[in-house]
């Protein structure tokens, strides 16, 4: 990667996933080695955690919303449903 390529990447200046402005790093897939964005320290391990696997990523998200985790930026129904809710 040249460095004007990696100033192309870091231009979000945060986090892709969440948003943080600490400790950056441009993230890569180790199997192809492409570049694939700008990640905050915690999100590049919890993506290293899975393995990059979706299927679990998806199973982690759902495990969540199960639990009752209801701080998400979606929409609710009057009750704090989000099972009812668009989006």
């Amino acid at each position: 990667m040249t460095p004007e390529q990696a100033e192309v990447v870091r231009q979000p200046g945060a986090c892709e996933v969440c948003g943080s402005e600490n400790k950056l790093s441009i993230d890569h897939d180790h199997v192809t080695g492409q570049v694939r964005g700008l990640l905050c320290g915690k999100c590049n391990v919890a993506l290293g955690m899975v393995n990059d696997d979706v299927p679990t990523m998806l199973s982690l998200a759902e495990y969540i919303l199960r639990s009752g985790f209801r701080s998400l930026n979606c929409p609710q129904d009057p009750e704090g449903d989000t099972e009812k809710a668009d989006g």
